[in-house]
């Protein structure tokens, strides 16, 4: 029964809970949990390959993971399974579709190896959910599935063992899929975009190396990366100059959350002042994101501005002074157009353990961006008195020594919904900030070994209130606890996921917004769901089978998905 205080008004606060726990699962995810977890994996140089199949998975699906466990172990209901099921229809139908809708030109360039390792992969855990899944007191395979209405089902400690066996198996493919795919299936001569360099300082493709200042003459004399100036003034954009009606409300939506200028000005430059001067939008990739598969906070929209003070970027473009970074071209060692495709610059910075990594909207962006830099840092090194600061730039140590730049979690947002929102979770957002330490932050790279804990803890502590609101409201409009796990709580889980990969779809990362919602998908099945069922049947029921688990539907939308895949 409901209880009466719910009924009488009680539900508002089962809503905005449920609210606040999305909120706060997010927040602790995207902005605390991935980044140590990320510091962690650099620490102990865990290959990229590695770490993203493993580590930064688990940090990316933890909601899931943590309803899942919460809902088994405490408060013994089905919305953990449920919201895995809903998280898998939610990123395998609003993802794909949202990703497609929100790319540039209307459609994604995936490349078909990719896509058949996560495709294939997520079909084998689809088929395995339900062969561990039998309905209570069904033997026969064939009767399984007829019977998939039956009211309760069973897991077996064995059945379980075998997903977390099948993420094992996909994490060690992941890890090694290219060398398994270049002695299977070889990719294309054009498909590694790395630029080869020779010992001594020389330029090669697209890149310049900047260790003998004498090789800058053979440079200066060259011009096979110089841009066609009627090529930049009169460019074709690669972009379509109309969308449709919907596709611009979708498009306005996500600029209006995400706060991204219009691919208009995404593809503009300003160039004023002396001949190497440039203005213009770019992503830059965050470090402290660099082994995470898909992110909304892997690449970051900055303001960059070359001219006689060097190259510096800030978030805003109407206040370019605020909260700048200053990038050391003169002082690197290596300037190169790294991906041509993917309009990528990487420059490696003087006292930088990372290549500062940077993509441009179009590739007349880029190569306008990388001309102007290699001219500027060449012009410097051919005669030092030539280019002078004409600003008083103010630069604390901590901005010379980190390129990255991320807001305060107790800092005052724009606009009146988000400052109400703000003060709303106010005292939420001063325990997180006292409690969690920011791996970040400037020298604080190595409190992962706290920061990790804690975000555990605090995951915890709202995937408690976000299945205990869920369930008490489902009982209050009549829905079981699975269903409210296949709908609310899925939702709300994934939600985050639909808009990174809308964003990195943006950027013409396609292969990363569908792999890694398929991927996703993937580890909610084997470890969100095997993981949990293996350590209940062990632990708690001593190798029993655990046949309390209603069904509600939940392996007729298994099945779903296997046709819709199919």
């Amino acid at each position: 029964e409901t209880p009466e205080w719910i009924s009488n008004g009680g539900f508002l606060l089962l809503i905005l809970g449920i609210v606040v726990a999305f909120w706060g699962l997010a927040q602790v995810c995207e902005d605390a949990f991935v980044p140590a977890l990320n510091e962690m994996c650099v620490e102990l140089d865990i290959p990229d390959d590695v770490a993203g199949a493993t580590f930064m998975a688990a940090g990316a699906s933890s909601p899931e993971m943590f309803s899942s466990f919460i809902s088994l172990f405490i408060t013994k209901s089905a919305l953990g399974i449920g919201t895995v099921v809903g998280s898998e229809a939610f990123n395998h139908l609003c993802i794909c579709a949202g990703s497609v809708l929100y790319a540039a030109n209307g459609r994604l360039q995936l490349d078909p190896r990719i896509l058949l390792r996560e495709c294939g992969f997520y079909f084998v855990c689809l088929i395995a959910l339900v062969w561990s899944l039998k309905p209570k007191g069904v033997i026969n395979a064939l009767e399984h599935i007829m019977d998939s209405g039956n009211d309760c089902l069973e897991v077996i400690w064995w059945r379980a063992l075998s997903l977390v066996i099948i993420f094992v198996v996909y994490a060690f493919v992941c890890s090694y899929y290219k060398d398994l795919v270049g002695r299977l299936c070889p990719w294309p001569a054009d498909h590694h975009m790395d630029v080869a360099m020779e010992e001594g300082g020389s330029r090669i493709g697209g890149s310049l190396l900047i260790s003998n200042p004498a090789d800058l003459q053979n440079f200066l004399g060259g011009d096979a990366n110089v841009v066609d100036e009627s090529r930049a003034s009169h460019r074709e954009s690669l972009l379509p100059t109309h969308r449709p009606s919907a596709l611009s409300f979708v498009d306005d939506v996500v600029r209006g959350i995400a706060g991204l200028p219009r691919q208009e000005e995404l593809e503009h430059w300003e160039m004023e002042g002396d001949e190497h001067s440039i203005s213009c939008w770019m992503w830059k990739k965050s470090w402290y994101y660099s082994k995470m598969n898909y992110s909304s906070k892997k690449w970051q929209l900055r303001w960059f501005t070359l001219d006689s003070d060097g190259l510096r970027y800030s978030r805003s473009r109407t206040e370019p002074w605020q909260n700048v970074r200053i990038v050391d071209i003169h002082g690197a060692k290596l300037i190169e157009v790294a991906d041509e495709d993917a309009h990528i610059i990487k420059i490696h910075a003087p006292n930088q353990s990372f290549p500062i990594v940077l993509q441009a909207a179009t590739r007349e962006v880029m190569d306008v961006m990388y001309s102007r830099i290699t001219d500027a840092v060449a012009a410097k090194k051919g005669d030092p008195d030539r280019l002078q600061p004409q600003h008083n730039i103010s630069i604390t140590s901590a901005d010379k020594e980190d390129h990255e730049e991320h807001g305060s979690l107790l800092q005052t947002p724009e606009g009146s919904l988000a400052k109400a929102w703000h003060y709303l979770v106010l005292p939420i957002k001063v325990m997180m900030y006292y409690t969690i330490p920011d791996v970040r932050a400037p020298g604080r790279k190595h409190a992962w070994r706290t920061a990790i804990p804690m975000c555990i803890f605090w995951l915890a502590a709202l995937s408690y209130v976000m299945v205990a609101a869920s369930e008490n409201f489902g009982r209050f409009i009549g829905l079981s606890s699975s269903v409210m796990g296949l709908t609310i709580s899925a939702v709300g889980t994934s939600f985050p996921n639909l808009y990174s990969s809308m964003l990195v779809a943006r950027q013409g990362l396609g292969n990363m917004a569908v792999a890694g919602a398929f991927g996703a998908n993937t580890f909610n099945i084997c470890i969100a769901l095997g993981f949990p069922w293996l350590l209940y049947t062990l632990l708690a029921l001593h190798g029993e089978n655990y046949d309390d688990l209603s069904d509600d539907g939940i392996v007729v939308s298994v099945l779903i998905l296997i046709v819709v895949l199919v």
